[in-house]
């Protein structure tokens, strides 16, 4: 892990992922504890993704494995 030596500005974009094992399991999981992910990004071959935005205003991006088909 790299740790930014200055602060990072409210509302940037953090260069920061997971990956899960069900897309659609963890969007309904952040869902149901009210953390508003967005839409899932389906990417045919590649990485399903969402976003999650933090109080600070910071995303996380949740990205599923990658698909073959």
């Amino acid at each position: 892990m790299i740790q930014s030596q200055e602060p990072v500005p409210a509302a940037s974009a953090l260069q920061f992922d997971f990956k899960v094992e069900d897309i659609d399991a963890a969007w309904h999981a952040y869902d149901a504890k009210g953390l508003n992910p967005s839409d899932i990004a389906r990417r045919n071959p590649g990485h399903d993704s969402f976003t999650l935005t933090g109080p600070d205003g910071c995303e996380v991006k949740i990205n599923s494995g990658f698909n073959r088909a």
